[in-house]
Formats: C-alpha cells, structure tokens, sequence
C-alpha cells in the first residue's frame, strides 16, 4: 500500500505521537494498547497516551511515555437498570469522553506531531475535528465490525465524516475493510493489522 499519504517530508526524525484511546469497560484492549505502545516506543521521541484508564496499561519499562487520564471510563449497558437509563448515561459518557479527550489534545499541542487512535472507534469523531483543526496528522486504527446494537448502528452513521477527515486508516483485519466500506477512501487504507506500525506514516515534518 502507498505510504505517501501521512509521510510528510523525508526527515528522520522520530516523531511525538499521541495515542487516543477510549476507555472502555473491558480489560483486554489495554493489554492490546500496552503492546501498541511497546512496539511504537523505539520510533517515538515523545508518546502521550490520552485514555480513562491508564492505570490499566504495563507501560513500567516504556521512559518515553506520558499518560495523561481523562478521569471517567465506560460502563456495559447491562450493568445499570432500567436498561434505557443505563444508555443514556452511556452516550452522555460517550460525549463528555470525547470532550475531555478533546481538551486534553489541545493541551498537548505542543507536545504532538501525529495522533493515533487506538480502540478508540467509534467515540473519537470530537478529537479527530480537533486534531485537524490543530493541524496535526491522524491515524486511526479500526477493529469493530459488526454492529450489533442500536447505538452501534447509530453511530456508524458517522463513519463518511470520520473517514474522510483522517490522514490514515489502518483496519485491524482484511475483513473490516469491506464491513467500512474503507477501501474507497485510496490512498488514505494503510496495510491491515493493528499492531503493524509503519515507521514512514509517522515522521516528523
């Protein structure tokens, strides 16, 4: 796949990367995090991770890195009841994520040149507008596919924006790239796999 769409220019310089993530109830995606971030260390002068639950990264032996928690993480929405106030105050945390995530990027401004977003699909649209609007490049990593609730389908309706205001979108498997109808976005599709990292989408300018 063209790499040319996040390169920039040809300085080998290591990059300072943000890594977005959303804090979601279950523990497993930090484990996938926390290799993300290992594996992205040695090509990174400068990681900022931006998530509710930093806590729950290994990151002991990564010196680059800085978390910087949001303070508030998901819950299942069969953990409250009634069912229908348990999604409310599910989307209401789903917005008030996405707008400390926001804040939180714009802080740190300074500090990043690419923002990642890992797992972080489909709560980071608010990020995304202000990580274009700070100028920075964006790489988003998608691994859901199937949308299996209300909400899920809902939100997929945001996916022609999200799409086409990233820089770069890595889907997790093959598959994803035809549930997403990814692959009419060029250019922008780097090669399938989540952990993959390519050295050449992140330098800096």
């Amino acid at each position: 796949m063209p790499q040319t769409a996040l390169s920039g220019s040809c300085s080998q310089t290591k990059p300072w990367v943000a890594v977005v993530s959303f804090p979601w109830k279950s523990p497993t995606t930090y484990k996938f995090l926390s290799d993300l971030i290992s594996i992205r260390e040695p090509i990174s002068d400068k990681i900022v991770v931006i998530d509710g639950n930093t806590d729950r990264m290994d990151t002991a032996q990564c010196s680059k890195v800085v978390a910087r928690d949001i303070g508030i993480s998901m819950h299942y929405l069969g953990d409250l009841k009634p069912k229908y106030f348990s999604a409310v105050i599910w989307i209401l945390k789903w917005l008030l994520i996405q707008c400390r995530a926001s804040l939180e990027l714009a802080r740190t401004r300074a500090e990043v040149d690419v923002v990642m977003f890992y797992a972080a699909y489909p709560g980071d649209l608010l990020p995304l507008v202000v990580t274009k609007l700070l100028r920075k490049k964006s790489i988003e990593v998608i691994m859901h596919s199937e949308a299996t609730t209300t909400i899920a389908r809902l939100l997929r309706l945001q996916d022609p924006i999200l799409f086409t205001l990233l820089d770069g979108i890595s889907p997790e498997s093959r598959g994803l790239i035809k549930v997403h109808g990814i692959e009419k976005y060029g250019q922008k599709v780097l090669p399938e796999g989540a952990r993959f990292i390519t050295t050449n989408a992140s330098r800096r300018n």
